[in-house]
């Protein structure tokens, strides 16, 4: 992953909706991005963050997954699509 943790859930999150990123509603209504990216992101060494955790909260119509690993899951409530969508620091 060479983008920030909050830049690739916001381009993810923009694929799904087939939209442009800056027509999404603001990340920092729902995490703050500078958090989330301090837990995920690697050391100003560049030396990755030996953790093992993840976060979980809701953005815009979706339950957002963050894993230690890099992996970002979405999924919508059953009543809005029956899909879970998750995103691989390979991808």
């Amino acid at each position: 992953m060479t983008d920030s943790v909050s830049e690739e859930l916001l381009k993810a999150v923009a694929t799904l909706n087939d939209a442009d990123p800056i027509e999404l509603t603001v990340l920092s209504e729902f995490i703050d991005p500078e958090a989330l990216d301090a837990l995920f992101g690697p050391r100003a060494s560049e030396v990755p963050r030996d953790t093992n955790g993840r976060v979980l909260f809701n953005y815009d119509s979706y339950y957002v997954k963050v894993e230690s690993s890099g992996q970002i899951t979405f999924h919508q409530p059953i009543s809005e699509s029956k899909t879970d969508h998750s995103l691989h620091e390979d991808e």
